[in-house]
Formats: C-alpha cells, structure tokens, sequence
C-alpha cells in the first residue's frame, strides 16, 4: 500500500516538529519533504533508507519515529517491509 498525496500533512507535521523541538535534526527536513512529495511514487530503496535513518535517530538521539508519529504506523510497516 503506498500512501496518496493526502498524507502530505504528515510529513508536513514531521517537519513542523522537527522545527520546533528537535532543531538539530534540520539537516532530515529535505529528506522528509523528499518523502512527502513522492507518496504514491516510492521505490523499495527508498524505504529501506528511512527505516535506516529512523532507527539511526533512535539509537542515536532515543527518539521513537512510532511513540512519535503512531498515525504513521501503517506507512511505517510498509517501509519496514519492503
């Protein structure tokens, strides 16, 4: 299942919270927009790398993508799976 264009506000919500309480992970922001704007049109490649990201910021920084984004879960498990 790939999400729709209609999932944008997610990754827009992402990048508002990245903004707001996590600011040194900026440098993700592209990524994220990156990922937003491709719903719909993701290769398995690229969902492999953001899993590899996500879990390299839960190592690295102890923050949960899913205790985070739980709406996300879905999209996550796909990613995930693919």
């Amino acid at each position: 299942m790939m999400y729709t264009e209609d999932y944008k506000k997610y990754t827009d919500d992402i990048v508002n919270w990245i903004e707001n309480a996590a600011p040194e992970w900026n440098y993700y922001i592209n990524f994220i927009n990156g990922i937003g704007n491709t719903f719909g049109k993701h290769k398995t490649e690229n969902l492999k790398q953001f899993i590899s990201w996500e879990q390299e910021m839960k190592k690295r920084r102890n923050k949960d993508f899913l205790e985070i984004f739980p709406e996300l879960k879905p999209w996550y498990k796909y990613c995930h799976d693919a």
